[in-house]
């Protein structure tokens, strides 16, 4: 094995997760409780083996809102547009301070956090000086990012300038449901990873009022895949997130990986207002050196209801655990958002 302080991505960090950087001593921790396998094709640094050997869990909501379809880069098509109607849009924009509003907002998160690490933030007037950034410039947008920004904030319902539909348009992809694009997502990173690591240890929990084991790491890629199809293209019944991640993170306890690393995935669209609670179980993932990231689906309708508070409280549990908070809302940026999840290497925040 290389020296294990060095020959690894970022030196002594493996790869920053979120907002956080995990300290040189849990590094150094975590490497002296590595022992090397002799396993053909389990790398020969310390991110090849935690990449092998970490735990990796999907807790998918089966519910009946993943049920509702996604919006696709098709979708803009479902509009007539013309010059006249976007230069609307932009005006309406402007006058609001559409992407100001969201840079300060940005920008005020990213202070609160670096102020709970012991950093600080210089204040100029009501912005905060932050990662260099500055607002978009509405009028530097592509006209198909016009247009998607348009359609999948829902902006026409805003500033009340309508939206034509275009009826000659036949969108094929329109019935395809979040699960769906789940299912097919899901389906690609595991064969990926399979085809990576023959032992890979993949689990799959679906959820809906209770939590269901649907097949336990350490199966097969057959098994792993036939447990993916059996999730319900429309969604199910109702939502217990609580319940779903406490199931996983006691099925870490109860079986844990080799190198003390276990990942948690959750996919939902975070209908459930006893989310919240989850963030009761942030102890007992330090603990077991679980990295959780939480994936937001948001549908077509852009409806999202009280799961926005219930997503606030995970974004803050994932970066309590060193893990990453995803907003997707059309197909194509699920698919990427996924798999960059999946694959990313990673230690858990220090304890």
């Amino acid at each position: 094995m290389t020296d294990k302080k060095f020959e690894v991505a970022g030196n002594v960090s493996i790869v920053p997760t979120g907002q956080k950087t995990v300290s040189k001593e849990a590094f150094e921790t975590a490497v002296d409780n590595v022992v090397p396998s002799t396993t053909a094709g389990a790398g020969d640094t310390l991110t090849d083996m935690y990449d092998r050997f970490s735990k990796l869990i999907y807790a998918i909501d089966a519910s009946g809102s993943m049920g509702e379809g996604m919006l696709s880069d098709e979708s803009i098509k479902m509009y007539k547009w013309s010059p006249e109607l976007l230069e609307k849009f932009m005006l309406a924009m402007e006058k609001d301070k559409y992407f100001e509003k969201q840079w300060k907002e940005d920008q005020k998160e990213m202070a609160e956090e670096y102020e709970e690490d012991g950093d600080a933030f210089e204040e100029d007037g009501d912005a905060f000086e932050g990662d260099g950034s500055s607002p978009v410039d509405v009028r530097s947008l592509t006209e198909a990012q016009l247009k998607m920004e348009i359609v999948s904030e829902n902006l026409s319902q805003k500033y009340g300038v309508p939206l034509e539909v275009n009826y000659s348009f036949n969108n094929r992809n329109r019935s395809r449901s979040k699960m769906m694009a789940l299912k097919d997502a899901a389906k690609n990173f595991v064969h990926s990873r399979f085809q990576k690591f023959a032992d890979a240890r993949v689990g799959v929990f679906s959820f809906e009022d209770s939590p269901s084991l649907l097949c336990a790491a350490g199966a097969s890629e057959e098994e792993v895949m036939q447990a993916i199809n059996r999730l319900p293209d429309n969604g199910g019944g109702g939502t217990n997130i609580y319940r779903a991640v406490e199931r996983v993170v006691n099925e870490c306890k109860k079986r844990p990986s080799e190198v003390g690393l276990h990942h948690i995935v959750l996919v939902s669209d975070g209908c459930d207002y006893g989310g919240i609670q989850v963030k009761n179980l942030l102890p007992k993932m330090k603990e077991l050196g679980i990295v959780f990231d939480f994936i937001y689906m948001i549908g077509a309708s852009g409806d999202v209801g009280n799961s926005e508070e219930v997503a606030k409280v995970l974004r803050e549990v994932c970066e309590a655990t060193g893990g990453e908070y995803t907003i997707v809302k059309t197909e194509e940026d699920f698919e990427k958002k996924f798999l960059a999840v999946s694959k990313r290497p990673l230690l858990p925040a220090p304890k």
